[in-house]
């Protein structure tokens, strides 16, 4: 394994430590004044340490995880520490503590950690896992907010989604795809959602369920759908291909299950490059695909490709 493979998917640690030095800069480094010099000495260096951290992530080196690491570690118990000093050798008072900047770190000592975990894993370590639970309800969070300024009825119309199609939704997450695509090809068609997380498989059971739908089919799986070959006639593959470790394999599984005259709906948003491993750009996604489909559309990074073999 090479060095720019071991160090995919450190963004997210990259970004969280950011966050926490510039809260470290507008809160904690005016706020040390208070505290005397060494507390200010102590702050100033912090800091440094995590700036030093970020450059050192962006460089490629193991070090600047564990500065990060550090420092998460570091900005948890801070608020203990300085209640301590004021006085007050119980910590009853904690709660007055922001939230924010506590949750920003449990999250960069996260991603440290799971950073740290991928460069260690080795080459041969090809089998798919699904993201830690925390790691899940954070981008489960993120892509509720980002869904408010998405246009996914527009997205899954734009495909020619119609009642009777047999729809396959590869990584279906929260089910933006597969719970309209389910409504639009009505019951004469099915909906095949597969995702390799339970925890999102829980989610679209719940959802399965509140919206009444028997047309929806779970599967539960990081690469193998399980499916007849040219049983599909139209496969979303949206924000996922990034954080898939043998994209070839999609790719190959995909066009396995996929009809002559069938179509791949394909994007990947940017919150998904940064958490995944991003190593394919659009352009060799359509050349990889290009001996079985043929590229219908491309609107804002919707590529939409029919099948031709």
């Amino acid at each position: 394994m090479n060095k720019n493979d071991q160090f995919t998917g450190t963004q997210p640690a990259a970004a969280l430590m950011f966050v926490l030095f510039i809260h470290n800069m507008v809160r904690g480094l005016p706020g040390s004044f208070q505290f005397g010099p060494a507390a200010t000495l102590f702050a100033v260096t912090a800091s440094a340490l995590l700036l030093l951290g970020i450059v050192l992530v962006l460089l490629k080196k193991k070090a600047g995880l564990l500065l990060g690491l550090l420092n998460g570690v570091l900005m948890v118990f801070m608020p203990i520490f300085i209640h301590i000093i004021k006085g007050h050798p119980d910590i009853n008072g904690i709660w007055w503590y922001p939230i924010l900047p506590w949750s920003i770190s449990i999250l960069t000592i996260h991603f440290c950690v799971q950073a740290w975990k991928k460069m260690k894993s080795t080459q041969t370590d090809n089998e798919e896992k699904p993201m830690s639970w925390i790691a899940f309800h954070f981008m489960r969070t993120v892509m509720n907010l980002k869904k408010r300024f998405r246009h996914i009825e527009e997205e899954i119309s734009r495909t020619g989604i119609e009642k009777g199609l047999h729809v396959l939704d590869f990584g279906c997450g929260l089910g933006f795809n597969s719970i309209p695509a389910a409504k639009a090809v009505g019951k004469e068609g099915r909906v095949f959602a597969l995702d390799i997380s339970e925890e999102s498989i829980k989610i679209m059971k719940k959802k399965i369920a509140k919206n009444k739908l028997t047309n929806v089919e779970l599967i539960q799986s990081g690469m193998e759908t399980g499916l007849e070959d040219k049983s599909i006639d139209l496969a979303y593959l949206h924000n996922t291909l990034p954080m898939v470790r043998d994209k070839q394999k999609v790719l190959k599984e995909i066009t396995r299950v996929v009809k002559t005259g069938g179509t791949l709906s394909y994007m990947s948003r940017r919150g998904s490059r940064i958490y995944g491993e991003d190593n394919l750009s659009d352009a060799q996604i359509k050349e990889i695909l290009s001996s079985d489909f043929t590229l219908e559309t491309e609107e804002n990074g919707h590529l939409i490709f029919k099948k031709i073999s």
